[in-house]
């Protein structure tokens, strides 16, 4: 049958073109933007209500003051965790290092985000520590924490956890 293989054709090219339009429509990434420059790199369109405070010079502990944790305006899980990276003034070259950026292992994660610490920091999350695995083994950090788009909850892809991840 002919008719398969054109649909299959013209939903090839539908799936193309979005993707297309959805790299246009990405923000740029700056690796020399620093702290509370939000329009180097989402120079297309504004991503902050008019109302808001000028974020040029603010740090990550300064945005923390009013989206505190657990507070109804937190950004907690609705932000790429590179921005959380680079308002604390850690560079792109600081994980990927120099050249083509590469993915990063949990061998660099780890190196400042201490494991046990780590574990210790959400021992008390029900109805499991998503940092100790009961499939005994360490999961990759990049199955729940991403950089460059919104974190996830890789647990919640097999069981009904509800984490909020960063």
């Amino acid at each position: 049958m002919k008719f398969p293989s054109i649909a299959n054709k013209l939903v090839s090219l539908a799936c193309a073109l979005m993707v297309g339009a959805c790299l246009l429509a990405a923000p740029k990434r700056l690796a020399t933007a620093k702290p509370g420059q939000c329009k180097a790199c989402h120079s297309d369109k504004p991503v902050l209500p008019k109302d808001h405070t000028d974020t040029k010079g603010l740090s990550l502990a300064d945005c923390q003051g009013c989206h505190e944790k657990g507070s109804k305006t937190s950004l907690v899980g609705k932000l790429p965790l590179m921005h959380a990276h680079q308002m604390k003034g850690v560079t792109c070259t600081q994980c990927h290092g120099k050249g083509k950026p590469e993915a990063v292992d949990k061998a660099k994660c780890v190196s400042c985000h201490e494991q046990k610490a780590l574990t210790e920091k959400t021992s008390k999350l029900k109805p499991q520590n998503p940092h100790e695995s009961p499939h005994g083994y360490q999961e990759d950090c990049n199955l729940c924490h991403h950089q460059h788009t919104k974190s996830e909850n890789f647990c919640a892809t097999c069981h009904a956890f509800d984490f909020s991840t960063p």
